[in-house]
């Protein structure tokens, strides 16, 4: 187009739609600065390829973490649903601690399992 500005539109690359949700996640591995951490979170949306949460833990771009959301009661043992994910998206929060996360699931799609299945 003569005369025109190139815009170029954002395209959604996921292969499934997420759902909204809110359910309680606990999210393990090493921080921006190579320490341990473990937070208790919110799923804010789901599928079965990846997640949205928010984080009070600077995290890293790229970085592997492990997620894992209770199936029924929290602390019933064997109830957990763990997989690894990979952090693919990161968005300041709402309040300046905050951070928005989107992880892509690497591991099995949430093996049930009762031990930690980091490595």
């Amino acid at each position: 187009m003569a005369g025109g500005t190139d815009k170029t539109l954002a395209i959604e690359r996921r292969r499934e739609c997420r759902v909204p949700v809110q359910i309680p996640m606990l999210v393990r591995g090493r921080d921006r600065n190579g320490a341990w951490f473990e937070e208790r979170t919110f799923v804010q949306n789901l599928s079965s390829e990846g997640a949205a949460f928010t984080t009070l833990t600077p995290l890293e771009m790229g970085a592997s973490i492990l997620v894992s959301i209770p199936a029924t009661q929290p602390g019933e043992p064997g109830t957990d649903f763990s997989t690894k994910a990979r952090i693919v998206y990161s968005k300041s929060g709402k309040d300046v601690h905050e951070t928005t996360i989107g992880v892509k699931f690497t591991g099995s799609r949430f093996q049930r399992s009762s031990v930690s299945v980091w490595a």
